[in-house]
């Protein structure tokens, strides 16, 4: 682990959410696959490939498999019927909270001197239902999410201007910490000229998440924990 210091007047936190702050028993990918067949008839017909990915994103290349361009209007009728199918499986299978979120997140939340942001390929709405689901969701004031970006570094450069938008004068580029499981969450905050912090919760290999060179690496948000007790004092 490199040694490492962040400002802690202006530091702000922002946070995957699958993988990373929860396990949601696949309940997205099964929205989306029931939502696919309604449109199309039938089960897709390539891998579903989530992690670290946008809505925006997987949906575009469902549908190029198709031979079908997303279109604007496709994409808002493909989200308003997967929030429902979401919905009803997070009621029939509940997500469930990782170690060291529900002890992290009320600490990070009474510093004086962080700002809590989400960044996730999350739908905005499809963030906010998984994390009410779990009770998270009042935790987070601002975010980047994948209504509108294939690509996670353009939502990396959304949730940096709504921290920037959010906090004013307040906001620092250098005193921004990316939190993650994926390689795309590390490369993303790389993007944005962020710190990063990989957590091992999510499935992916350590080797793999060292060879993108976070700043941080730990098996999960309680050893995240005292790493973030020890910067922000």
């Amino acid at each position: 682990m490199q040694a490492h210091s962040i400002n802690p007047k202006v530091a702000t936190l922002l946070f995957d959410i699958d993988g990373t702050l929860l396990i949601s028993q696949r309940a997205g990918g099964r929205a989306i696959d029931t939502v696919f067949e309604q449109v199309f008839g039938r089960p897709r017909s390539i891998e579903l490939r989530l992690h670290g990915r946008t809505d925006r994103g997987i949906l575009t290349e469902l549908f190029e498999a198709e031979g079908r361009q997303l279109s604007d209007q496709d994409f808002d009728y493909f989200i308003s019927s997967y929030l429902r199918e979401l919905e009803r499986n997070l009621q029939q299978q509940p997500a469930t909270v990782l170690p060291g979120v529900t002890e992290l997140l009320p600490w990070l939340s009474e510093h004086p001197g962080v700002a809590l942001g989400l960044l996730t390929g999350n739908v905005r709405q499809g963030a906010r239902t998984k994390l009410k689901h779990t009770g998270l969701d009042h935790y987070f004031s601002f975010g980047g999410y994948g209504d509108r970006h294939a690509q996670r570094d353009d939502v990396a450069r959304e949730a940096a201007a709504a921290a920037q938008a959010h906090l004013e004068q307040r906001y620092c580029p250098a005193s921004v910490v990316v939190i993650g499981d994926t390689v795309h969450d590390i490369t993303c905050g790389r993007a944005i000229g962020a710190k990063t912090m990989a957590v091992l919760t999510g499935g992916i290999a350590e080797a793999e998440l060292a060879a993108a060179q976070p700043d941080w690496i730990c098996p999960d948000l309680r050893a995240g924990f005292s790493i973030l007790q020890h910067l922000l004092g």
